[in-house]
């Protein structure tokens, strides 16, 4: 026992505070016995003559009360009788308008009953036109006491024949008063006038056709009969009730009089012996009292002490306990509980339970301000997953792309390699062929010398020719250029050769007319002409060797043109021998020349050809490393696109985590404050050929919808005002419903069997987003990176997933 109130400080005060009211309160129970004798005492006395003097005044006041409560039951027996009579008569003249009404209605659906049964009739008689048969059936409605007469018409509003019921005095009446010729048209005249009767239409069909209307008359009078009747008895019925209510109100007051005058001398009577029966318990209650009261002192007392120890432990309670129990449940709520960071004790006290909240409000305000900040972090890491998961997937792509372009250009430089493979061996063959050219170009050109040593006259015409060739030469740089000269020489070739030819002719034709004399020149002629056939069989297999060469080069046309006509020239000049043989010794030198230039040429082409050759070498083993950058590109980017999606999950756990604290955003160092103007906000959502679907209007209004969502992330990182989120937030939901209407009338146009399920998913992505808009302008909530990443998957599962299945039944239509 001892223990526990070592450790309770409640119960240490209460012990103390409970003995000191004991004390008090056994002095003040002994002082107020004391002072109540003396005042029992006097009031004994008080008492007594107090209630004399009340008997007295009593027998006054009971005389004077009779007569008053006689005059009031007077007054009120007249007053209830008058105001009964009244009641009664408003509440019969209610009654009889009730009741005419009532039989008004009646009157008015027995017309409607007798209305449609003659209508019901009638049809077959007027469609075969039997009089007879609709005056019969007049005559048989008119039998009923309240119906005046019924008439028929047929569908021109024309009457019919009808009965009149001539004995009865309204119809007697009618007849007299009523305009027409016959008497049915006088009575409906008259009758339309009366205000005692009521008429009735009702229109008769023939299988659905209209083909005429029956009217009704019914007479009022009777009803007017059975309402005075019934207005004179509820007369009578007032007057006896009035009568009544009088007597039984005197008689009943007279008894109220009579019992009233009883009672009153029966009370005088208990008022004298209750007066001196209060004497005798006055002085037997002054004991009673003493002791009652000794007893109420104590139970109150210890009432008293009661309830001042509770509100001592209340006090204590509120005052001491409660600020320290809220530390504690503050505490255990953030270890145990729901975690609310948001409540403080805010204890505005000087004392040590002020100190201790003030402690522990400063502790909660700081632990709020981390998980705010792990929150923030989290939300900064979540956005910079899906940026860097976006930016991946971009890279994924390029990679792609990369690596597919790199293949078709190491494809494209082996086939380059093939083909500088086969431009050098080409090229190496026609050096060859050149090199025999020039050797028999050489031989010829010795041939020639020997020649021109004997004919000095042409020397300046080959002269001339040999200027004209190099000009035509220097303009031979490129390899398609020499190949046309090449062939023009062969050609110049073929033409000394025959040019040749002719000259042996003519030199053996000289040999022979000189004689002996000629032998010699005989000899020399002979070798010229077989010189001439070899360089024409020569130049022959050249032709053909540089045929291939030759298709390729026509750029140089244009200068062979010119030497064609510098050696038409010489064949005009060729008309003396020995001019001829300069020239021919000349054009053999410059062909020797053209030759060895050639052949130079060829050998810079080989050279050219190899080093492309090896550049293209170069190239192919360049883009095969860039294939293989782009593959290890590719993985690093799926690695990284791995990665972030891992990075993401993490922030989303890490949210989840915190999530269970409720926190505050007041008094965050940087709260409220945005990206640097003007720094750049990185794409949420990058547009990638995967999620193109191939159909141009689709994919533009995709594009847009990742725009949108791109627009609200920077929205999001750069901390706009509510209204400026909204208006984005509403144009992508404007912009999202436009889209999902054109697909689904595009759905509906071409027949899509997964209509359903896809407006499905349409109308669940727009009641999400127009829930989040409500709870925007309501301020219950605001942009967050869990709408971003919401609508980041949703948009790119439904492109590439359920978007994509459309994709082969819409592709081809008109569109």
């Amino acid at each position: 026992m001892l223990r526990i109130v070592d450790k309770s400080l409640t119960l240490k005060m209460i012990i103390a505070l409970a003995s000191i009211l004991i004390v008090a309160f056994a002095v003040l129970c002994l002082s107020i016995l004391n002072k109540q004798n003396g005042f029992l005492s006097r009031m004994s006395g008080v008492v007594t003559k107090n209630i004399a003097d009340t008997n007295n005044q009593a027998k006054q006041q009971f005389g004077k009360l009779e007569g008053d409560v006689r005059l009031a039951l007077a007054q009120m027996s007249d007053q209830a009788a008058a105001n009964l009579s009244a009641a009664t008569v408003k509440s019969l003249k209610q009654e009889e308008t009730n009741i005419h009404q009532a039989m008004e209605k009646m009157l008015f659906a027995n017309a409607k009953s007798v209305a449609a049964l003659l209508a019901s009739i009638a049809p077959e008689a007027i469609m075969s036109k039997q009089s007879d048969d609709l005056i019969e059936f007049s005559r048989a409605a008119s039998k009923t006491e309240e119906i005046v007469f019924a008439v028929f018409f047929d569908d021109k509003g024309k009457l019919l024949p009808g009965y009149a019921n001539v004995v009865d005095d309204l119809v007697i009446s009618y007849l007299k008063k009523g305009k027409g010729e016959e008497d049915t048209e006088k009575m409906l005249d008259a009758a339309r006038q009366d205000p005692g009767v009521l008429l009735h239409e009702e229109k008769i069909e023939y299988y659905g056709l209209a083909i005429g209307k029956v009217v009704v008359c019914i007479d009022k009078a009777t009803v007017g009969k059975e309402i005075e009747a019934l207005a004179a008895r509820f007369q009578s019925l007032q007057q006896e009730n009035e009568t009544s209510v009088k007597n039984v109100l005197t008689a009943e007051s007279e008894g109220v009089i009579g019992q009233i005058n009883g009672d009153l001398a029966q009370v005088s009577a208990d008022s004298l012996k209750a007066g001196e029966e209060t004497g005798r318990i006055l002085a037997k209650s002054m004991g009673e009292v003493n002791t009652g009261t000794a007893t109420v002192v104590i139970v109150i007392g210890i009432a008293c002490c009661l309830v001042i120890l509770i509100l001592v432990v209340i006090l204590l309670k509120f005052m001491v306990l409660t600020p320290i129990n809220k530390v504690i449940d503050g505490l255990r709520d953030a270890a145990e509980g729901e975690g609310d960071l948001t409540k403080r004790l805010n204890a505005k006290r000087p004392d040590e339970i002020g100190v201790l909240a003030g402690w522990f409000d400063s502790f909660v305000e700081r632990l709020n301000n981390i998980i705010v900040e792990i929150n923030g972090n989290a939300e900064t890491v979540s956005s910079s997953a899906l940026e860097v998961l976006s930016a991946s997937e971009q890279m994924q792509g390029e990679a792609s792309d990369l690596s597919g372009k790199a293949e078709g250009v190491a494809a494209a430089s082996e086939e380059m390699n093939a083909s500088m493979a086969s431009v050098a061996a080409a090229s190496e063959e026609a050096s060859t062929n050149i090199g025999i050219v020039a050797g028999t170009a050489t031989e010829m050109r010795q041939a020639m010398e020997k020649v021109a040593g004997r004919c000095d006259e042409a020397k300046t015409i080959s002269n001339q020719a040999t200027a004209q060739v190099k000009k035509a030469a220097d303009k031979m740089a490129l390899l398609g250029s020499a190949a046309d000269q090449i062939s023009k020489v062969t050609e110049v070739i073929t033409e000394i050769a025959d040019q040749t030819n002719l000259l042996a002719l003519n030199a053996t034709i000289e040999a022979a007319r000189a004689g002996d004399a000629g032998k010699g020149f005989a000899v020399v002629a002979g070798e010229i002409k077989n010189l001439a056939q070899q360089t024409a069989q020569a130049t022959q297999e050249i032709k053909q060797q540089i045929d291939g060469i030759q298709r390729s080069t026509h750029d140089t046309i244009t200068e062979v043109e010119a030497i064609t006509g510098v050696i038409d020239a010489v064949d005009e000049i060729m008309t003396r021998i020995n001019e001829s043989m300069v020239e021919q010794a000349a054009r053999a030198s410059e062909v020797a020349l053209n030759v060895e230039q050639a052949s130079a040429g060829i050998a810079e082409v080989n050279e050219n050809v190899a080093q492309t050759s090896l550049v293209s070498g170069t190239i192919a083993q360049d883009i095969s490393e860039v294939s293989s950058i782009s593959q290890s590109m590719f993985k690093a980017s799926d690695n990284m696109r791995s990665n972030s999606e891992a990075l993401s999950g993490m922030a989303n756990q890490l949210r989840n985590m915190i999530s269970v604290f409720k926190v505050s955003q007041t008094g965050r160092k940087d709260e409220g404050k945005p990206p640097e103007a003007g720094a750049p906000v990185a794409d949420l959502m990058t547009w990638t050929d995967k999620l193109s679907l191939g159909i141009d209007k689709i994919d533009d209004q995709h594009k847009e919808l990742v725009g949108l969502v791109n627009q609200l992330h920077r929205a999001m990182k750069r901390q706009v005002g509510a209204r400026e989120a909204e208006a984005v937030l509403a144009k992508l939901a404007e912009y999202t419903v436009y889209h999902f209407d054109f697909e689904e009338k595009l759905f509906d146009k071409y027949g899509y069997p997964q209509t359903e399920p896809h407006k499905k998913a349409h109308r669940d992505l727009i009641a999400a987003v127009t829930d989040f808009q409500k709870d925007l302008q309501a301020g219950k909530a605001g942009l967050s990176m869990k709408l971003m990443d919401f609508l980041n998957q949703w948009l790119r599962e439904h492109i590439m997933k359920t978007d994509r299945a459309y994709v082969a039944h819409l592709r081809g239509r008109d569109m």
